[in-house]
């Protein structure tokens, strides 16, 4: 076998496993909204079930951070606070983020001093349609959505009320396998062209 029919099934063998590659396919998954689901009644002092609903296209991965609202505590053991694979509480703060893989609901328990369910606000972003931008930062982080909120206090925080420009924005795994083509068809074209011929 010759060095270009080499070359070439070595290009079309690099090309193939690139487009079929984990980090390409994932590139195609998309999470569109992340809902939270709070009981209409909170009795005070016992714990109550917060719900996160994540819609979206598998694969998916994306980033949620809730922040509860004054007057809210987080169990003290965190095996009490959720069956989530992937999450961590600042007590301090009332902050809890999820690292959510593929997973349509992810369920957190709070303890009420009050029995207020208002003031609960979160964010989410997809974490598979990352730019080359270092700082592309809060802009890409969405409100969570909350259908029975008395009003939307969501306008401050990580998103200043951008919509998510995912769905826009290439994934890792497209610009690497294009990547990877033109760099096979320059090493291909070098190959061939009259310099290096034997």
């Amino acid at each position: 076998m010759n060095i270009k029919k080499i070359t070439i099934c070595a290009i079309l063998l690099l090309a193939i496993g690139l487009l079929s590659s984990p980090v390409c396919l994932a590139a195609d998954g998309e999470v569109t909204d992340v809902e939270r689901h709070v009981p209409e009644t909170i009795s005070a002092g016992e714990l109550t079930e917060i719900k996160l609903d994540i819609t979206g296209e598998k694969p998916f991965v994306a980033g949620v951070v809730e922040t509860i609202p004054p007057g809210f505590t987080f169990p003290n053991n965190d095996e009490d606070i959720s069956d989530a694979e992937y999450f961590k509480v600042d007590r301090g703060a009332g902050k809890i983020a999820f690292n959510v893989i593929d997973e349509n609901e992810i369920v957190y328990n709070v303890i009420s001093s009050e029995g207020d369910s208002d003031g609960f606000e979160g964010y989410w972003v997809d974490m598979l349609f990352q730019t080359q931008e270092l700082n592309e930062g809060k802009e890409r982080w969405t409100p969570v959505t909350d259908p029975y909120a008395a009003a939307n206090t969501q306008s401050s925080g990580p998103s200043s009320g951008t919509e998510s420009t995912a769905s826009q924005t290439p994934g890792f795994g497209t610009f690497l396998t294009l990547m990877s083509l033109v760099a096979g068809l320059f090493v291909f074209g070098k190959r061939n062209s009259g310099g290096d011929q034997e």
